[in-house]
């Protein structure tokens, strides 16, 4: 479970306890070849159906017409919960932040310092939300990562210019770290 969706499964009522907030929960494909992770499948579905949640949980891949793509979804985010136990690159979050979609993700489980910087610790300067995970300590990193949403999620509703300078920030550091910028560095290492 490398993207931890138990973990945004354990949290689904807290996250979803603001009325304003609509979660979608992708890819579930990766869960399907896993028999382990039924469990998941099957309370996803039942969590998007029971009363309150209806219309505002939705799992995928979601049985619709014509389906949209990843970078459309993202597109059309305010924020990518990426709780991933750990992330081998972290290209999710550099699209996400190019199109101002803010990313929340565990500390191992993002590109690290340089390209994000928490908005609960950088302030001003901050572009993401990020939240400290330890496998041996599933609880307090469930805690933790709670925290970080209903940060984002209070920022999100009670202060927009901060959000969106937020979403500004966000998309600037996506640039930045662009292979258009960092080619060059990368070339000289060869040289």
């Amino acid at each position: 479970d490398q993207k931890n969706y138990a973990l945004i499964y354990r949290s689904m009522r807290e996250l979803l306890r603001n009325p304003g907030v609509q979660i979608i929960v992708s890819p579930i494909s990766a869960l399907r070849k896993d028999g382990r992770y039924s469990y998941l499948l099957k309370g996803f579905r039942l969590l998007s159906e029971s009363e309150g949640f209806a219309g505002r949980l939705a799992w995928g891949p979601q049985r619709i017409k014509h389906p949209l793509r990843w970078e459309q979804v993202i597109a059309g985010a305010d924020l990518q919960i990426v709780p991933s136990r750990f992330e081998p690159f972290g290209l999710n979050h550099a699209q996400g932040m190019a199109s101002g979609c803010i990313p929340l993700c565990s500390r191992t489980g993002c590109m690290g310092e340089k390209p994000m910087r928490d908005t609960r610790k950088a302030g001003a300067r901050g572009n993401s939300f990020l939240f400290p995970w330890n496998s041996d300590n599933v609880s307090k990193s469930k805690r933790d990562f709670v925290s970080a949403f209903n940060h984002a999620v209070d920022l999100f509703f009670n202060r927009p210019k901060a959000w969106q300078a937020l979403m500004t920030r966000a998309a600037s550091a996506a640039q930045h770290y662009s292979w258009r910028n960092l080619l060059p560095a990368y070339r000289g290492l060869f040289r």
